[in-house]
């Protein structure tokens, strides 16, 4: 178990994907990077940003943005480093 369970808490080896509250985003990148992960943070739209995107056909939010239109900056992620 060991072989594979360790692994997943070791930075070289795990990639993390968080969602969190922007007020945490500080607190956890300094941690992470503690950890020894390279942090990217990247901003995701809210669920109001959707609804004011839709057409007037009534289509909902989550049938748009299905693919990555999105900058680099709308997500946040942490690798391990290599």
């Amino acid at each position: 178990m060991v072989k594979y369970f360790v692994p997943l808490f070791d930075a070289q080896t795990s990639f993390l994907a968080i969602a969190s509250a922007t007020w945490l985003t500080e607190k956890i990148q300094s941690e992470l990077k503690d950890f020894g992960y390279n942090v990217e943070v990247r901003e995701l739209p809210s669920l109001g940003d959707a609804e004011a995107h839709d057409d007037d056909d009534g289509s909902s939010g989550s049938e748009h943005g299905s693919e990555d239109e999105g900058s680099d900056d709308e997500k946040m992620s942490a690798t391990g480093s290599s």
